[in-house]
């Protein structure tokens, strides 16, 4: 087990009769950045500070250091797939797929990249199971590509998804015939956000939730004096979890967005508290 932290890395062991002692700390050298990913299998851990145009990789066996991922762009984002391969995003806008499964004295290799982004990129993952990745940019855009050979799936933007979602006008009667009537059948560039596995009723009511929730925040944030908290629209870099399934979860704030694995938007959820950590367990 490895924790973000300046040069720090503890172990989980499971303990033997010679050695109690389950957590143990390993003796890591004094490395500019913070642990980003580890590989439990290769026992190699990736260290970045996310303003440099390149990684240092620290090998817990033997731990030695060595620069990889070497590239022309700062690597703004990083996620490591079934412990093997290394997804960058970068200030150069593009997304490369590294292959960490490397001899001692052989570099990492870089085995492909993308370009569908315009702006620079603040969150990248991936599931190698199903071979999806998912990417953020500084303007919210969502992209989905494949991981083999980056065939373009489709791209959203969360603020868009946001402003269309308050500006909806729901209808309060609870007439089924009323309701049986979409309240998105008059946008088509909306409507075609959604996916197939949405059932109608149920998102309306979510959509009701999220929008009452939105309301309060906004009312929360113009009491307080200070000013530079009073735009609840800032974009705020994503935490995204690609599942096995082919579900996605993108988190913006208080904010949670479920997508299919086609992009398509199939659940939304407003917390009334800022999402801090957001991890996928099985």
């Amino acid at each position: 087990m490895v924790i973000p932290g300046d040069s720090k890395a503890f172990e989980l062991r499971k303990p033997t009769k010679d050695n109690n002692n389950s957590l143990v700390q390993l003796n890591l050298k004094n490395i500019c950045g913070q642990v980003l990913c580890f590989s439990k299998s290769l026992r190699i851990a990736v260290y970045g500070t996310k303003r440099d145009p390149f990684l240092t990789f620290v090998n817990l066996n033997t731990n030695q250091s060595r620069i990889e991922c070497q590239v022309p762009f700062i690597i703004t984002a990083v996620y490591l797939a079934g412990g093997r391969f290394l997804v960058t995003g970068g200030m150069d806008c593009s997304i490369r797929v590294w292959d960490i499964c490397t001899t001692q004295n052989t570099k990492v290799q870089q085995i492909s990249s993308s370009g569908f982004h315009t702006e620079m990129i603040n969150a990248v993952s991936c599931c190698v199971d199903n071979g999806l990745i998912v990417s953020c940019d500084m303007k919210s855009n969502l992209v989905f590509e494949t991981l083999a050979d980056h065939v373009f799936i489709n791209s959203v933007k969360i603020l868009d998804i946001e402003r269309k979602l308050e500006s909806i006008e729901l209808n309060t009667n609870d007439n089924e015939e009323s309701n049986s009537v979409s309240p998105f059948d008059d946008d088509i560039e909306f409507t075609n956000m959604f996916s197939p596995i949405v059932r109608l009723n149920d998102f309306i009511e979510e959509v009701a939730k999220f929008k009452e929730i939105r309301e309060k925040m906004k009312m929360k944030k113009k009491n307080e004096e200070d000013e530079e908290d009073n735009n609840i629209d800032e974009f705020v870099a994503p935490q995204i979890c690609v599942f096995k399934s082919g579900i996605v979860a993108v988190s913006s704030k208080s904010n949670l967005y479920i997508f299919d694995q086609r992009g398509k938007l199939a659940c939304v959820k407003a917390l009334e508290t800022e999402i801090i950590e957001m991890h996928k367990c099985y």
